[in-house]
């Protein structure tokens, strides 16, 4: 047998070189991937444990302010005891109001001591001061350096920003309270400022408490451009009665534009100070502040004669309270489709004893990173029309990213970085605590003085408080300039006045909500529930239309189910079946086809809003930014 000889000598070498080429190229972009997954996971480490360290002396400063006001309460009330040591009234009073003057600067320093732990948090966790991306040179600092600094010389009442916000303030040393506050509060801010700034905190300026709160919500003005209807906020507002919209309705919202508060604007703790028989100070308790209502509170015996208050015989008492920003009416509310009993995303529902606002700290953090590889960016910025008209949401928007000259690069940002585009994406962290008069738990406002009851720091969703903070940024934000002009605006279509530069999508997205067919396309008031036989909802002759006025909104209408059961074979005589996942419901399907709806138990139909609006789904049913998935 004739035997065919070939040299394959070498062959093996191209092949080990060819294996080896793929091997290195694999394992510098696994270096690559590892090196970004491990610069996340520290930046969130690090993000969670500045919010938590600022937190914990937000706690402890409130916890000492509410020591100091039990002391004033013994203070005043050792004049009633028997003995021959008790201060004469006269050094009482002069005792209350060093105790008071203490609370005051309690309100800077514990803020301050609170912005210089998250800075230490964050760098313990390997956050760099410095952004490697800006410059080829190592020492190029962060945006939030640079916001920082701005806020610091604005603190300068030389300044026109700084004699408009500080000047009253700065002239009075707080009513008194604080005459030296200025210098101290600069120079902590210095001191930690000296040391590098990794971590962007909230700050109290800015309006807040917005209501309705949506129009806060930046996510909310890309939901009525993109018609998501399932989003809360926007759903909500659309099931207000028609006589809300009648007039013009933009000028019912309300809002809180506060002034300089004599205290910490970086995480702020959110107390006044009002006095006993006086007039109400700052703060959002309209009730007689008397001993005995105050000591009925904080001690649990509403309508308890604790004192015989009797005028002359105590002095005024400067109390610290909570101000305005404890109010508990935005957590209330927010508890009514977050809890789990509503089908939100929490795992329980928010107990009644944590339902308020107040002292919250937040901390974003981020680094730009140094890969092995480079990669190719050929997408530069969109202009303002293509911008608009995806927010539009049109037909043939423009895209976002439009293709540029390639540019090569080996840098990646890492971790959050509100500076660029507004949104907040940080942590928060929260003080907690309880009042237990008597058995019963009660949220630490109930008191309504400050008390020593915050025993405890947790984190929470970032999505709950986005719409209630302020950050800290060298610019003003265009969607606060917008609401302040919105509140005050003759006209919105055309806009009398002009808007504010830089907020022109926010008013597109208001003329949108301010038409009636946008809004009955959602939900429709007169539409009425159950008047719409079944096989009707299969067609679209009953939703809203301008030839059906009276028609069913998108939240409204009946969600339409397609059979993905194989072994169901459609059964004329049996149109309408129990339903295989819900015992408790029922099937109506379309003759001679495979959809369905579903009626409950109620024999009501199930609509888009019951079935569509839950986590997870998608354009319509959005419910917001960085949503989970659909329970099982």
């Amino acid at each position: 047998m004739k035997q065919i000889n070939s040299d394959s000598k070498g062959q093996v070498m191209v092949i080990a070189v060819i294996i080896m080429v793929i091997l290195m190229l694999g394992i510098l972009f696994l270096f690559d991937l590892q090196n970004v997954i491990r610069s996340k996971v520290k930046i969130e480490t690090a993000d969670q444990a500045a919010a938590l360290s600022a937190a914990q002396w937000q706690k402890e400063s409130l916890n000492l302010i509410g020591e100091l006001n039990l002391i004033k309460a013994c203070d005043q009330l050792q004049g009633y005891v028997p003995d021959r040591n008790k201060l004469p009234p006269e050094q009482a009073a002069d005792a209350c109001k060093i105790i008071t003057q203490m609370q005051t600067r309690m309100a800077f320093v514990g803020p301050v001591i609170a912005f210089g732990a998250a800075q230490q948090a964050a760098k313990n966790n390997g956050v760099n001061i410095y952004d490697y991306q800006k410059q080829s040179s190592n020492t190029a600092v962060k945006q939030v350096q640079t916001d920082t600094l701005d806020y610091y010389n604005n603190l300068n009442i030389n300044t026109p920003t700084g004699e408009l916000r500080y000047g009253d303030a700065y002239r009075t040393g707080i009513n008194g309270r604080y005459p030296g506050w200025w210098d101290d509060y600069r120079g902590m801010l210095k001191a930690v400022m000296d040391q590098g700034i990794a971590v962007r905190p909230n700050v109290r300026i800015g309006i807040e408490r917005v209501t309705p709160y949506a129009f806060k919500d930046r996510v909310f003005y890309n939901a009525i451009s993109h018609s998501w209807w399932c989003y809360v906020p926007l759903r909500s507002l659309l099931k207000q009665p028609d006589s809300y919209w009648s007039g013009k309705w933009w000028q019912n919202i309300q809002y809180d534009n506060p002034n300089f508060t004599g205290q910490s604007e970086i995480y702020s703790l959110g107390i006044a100070f009002a006095q006993d028989n006086t007039a109400d100070s700052g703060s959002y308790y309209n009730q007689v502040n008397s001993w005995d209502y105050y000591l009925s509170k904080a001690l649990g015996n509403p309508g308890q004669d604790w004192i015989k208050n009797t005028p002359g015989v105590l002095p005024q008492i400067t109390w610290s309270i909570y101000d305005s920003s404890w109010d508990s009416s935005r957590m209330d509310y927010i508890g009514s489709y977050w809890n789990r009993s509503q089908g939100g995303y929490l795992s329980g529902d928010i107990k009644p004893s944590v339902s308020y606002d107040g002292a919250v700290a937040y901390a974003e953090c981020s680094q730009t990173i140094n890969l092995v590889n480079t990669f190719e960016s050929k997408m530069s910025s969109p202009t303002a029309s293509q911008a608009k008209a995806s927010l539009q949401g049109s037909t043939n928007p423009s895209p976002i990213r439009t293709i540029n000259n390639t540019v090569v690069n080996n840098k990646i940002p890492v971790g959050n970085d509100s500076s660029g585009d507004g949104y907040p994406a940080g942590v928060i962290a929260r003080t907690l605590g309880e009042l237990e008069p008597a058995g019963s738990k009660l949220k630490p406002t109930a008191a309504q003085i400050i008390l020593p009851a915050f025993s405890n720091v947790a984190l929470f969703p970032i999505a709950m408080f986005s719409d209630n903070i302020n950050l800290l940024r060298n610019t003003d934000d265009p969607l606060s300039a917008f609401i302040i002009w919105l509140r005050s605006a003759d006209e919105i279509d055309p806009p009398m006045p002009a808007v504010p530069a830089g907020s022109e999508l926010y008013l597109t997205a208001v003329q949108q909500l301010n038409t009636e067919s946008f809004r009955k396309t959602g939900y429709n008031n007169n539409f009425v529930t159950g008047s719409v036989a079944n096989n009707a909802y299969f067609s679209d002759a009953y939703k809203y239309s301008a030839a059906n006025p009276g028609g069913a909104g998108w939240l409204q209408q009946a969600y339409i189910f397609t059979n993905s059961d194989p072994k169901y074979v459609y059964d004329p005589a049996k149109q309408t079946v129990p339903d295989t996942i819900n015992p408790a419901y029922s099937r109506y399907y379309f003759p001679g086809s495979n959809l369905y709806i579903l009626i409950d138990a109620g024999g009501k139909v199930r609509t888009n809003e019951q079935e569509r609006c839950g986590p997870g789904y998608a354009p319509t049913g959005y419910q917001g930014p960085r949503s989970g998935p659909g329970r099982i």
